[in-house]
């Protein structure tokens, strides 16, 4: 994860072991197989309802955040929406790939 994920002061448990919590459920298949995994790897003792609980709602932070991101961009007017990003530069070359099949590419 790029940086820390921001939490409400009333979560108890610090940025970096959120971030634990957040890729254990995040790479493994269930809440349950995170909770084991943070226990066996980490010695955190959390449990998978905990890990539920934790992540969903980081995710429905992001959610929130992604809506956010949205609406302001939906509000700028259409050409500062075309507008590259800032520090931003095109490349010099750029090559579409066709086949007839269509497996083209984009490159």
């Amino acid at each position: 994860m790029a940086g820390q994920i921001p939490r409400p002061a009333r979560e108890s448990v610090t940025p970096a072991v959120l971030q634990k919590i957040v890729w254990a459920r995040a790479n493994l298949g269930s809440f349950s197989q995170a909770s084991d995994a943070l226990k066996m790897l980490a010695d955190m003792d959390l449990s998978a309802k905990r890990v539920r609980r934790i992540t969903r709602q980081v995710g429905q932070d992001r959610l929130e955040e992604r809506e956010q991101q949205v609406t302001g961009f939906k509000s700028k007017p259409l050409m500062e929406r075309l507008a590259s990003p800032m520090n931003v530069s095109s490349p010099d070359l750029g090559v579409v790939l066709l086949d007839g099949g269509g497996s083209g590419g984009v490159f």
